[in-house]
């Protein structure tokens, strides 16, 4: 069994105003306190991994979780927005903070109906030993 935790990243400062690199992009006050309760959230949770799009927001998204849980906070460069995103296989309680774009799409590919996919939010999908998506559930954002 696996439980796989897709994270749209926390509230960012916004994209029409920021005039550096879109990747460089950090969360607002609203965000940072989305991540903290994230973290929270996650407390109980025995996770095997935390993956990261190695955009800012996403990943100061899960800096409070990885210092909480003390699991490292693995950035990959693949699910950076407009790639994307491969499942992991290893069963266990997963971890994976992306973009609004490549979570809707994943979420497509898996035939798994959807109508919001907010800053913030959570998907959790659970599956089988062969992949197969048994339940998603979506967890707005706090």
């Amino acid at each position: 069994m696996q439980k796989i935790y897709l994270i749209r990243h926390a509230k960012a400062k916004n994209r029409e105003k920021w005039t550096g690199d879109d990747r460089a992009r950090p969360l607002r006050m609203r965000g940072r306190r989305q991540s903290l309760a994230m973290a929270a959230f996650f407390e109980s949770i025995p996770l095997v991994s935390l993956r990261t799009s190695p955009a800012r927001r996403c990943v100061q998204t899960l800096e409070p979780l990885a210092e909480r849980s003390g699991l490292p906070l693995n950035v990959d460069e693949s699910i950076m927005e407009g790639r994307p995103i491969e499942l992991p296989e290893e069963p266990g309680e997963h971890v994976i903070c992306a973009h609004g774009d490549n979570i809707p799409d994943l979420l497509d590919s898996l035939e798994i109906p959807f109508d919001q996919c907010q800053t913030g939010s959570i998907w959790i999908l659970t599956r089988d030993e062969n992949g197969f998506v048994l339940d998603a559930e979506y967890t707005r954002p706090a």
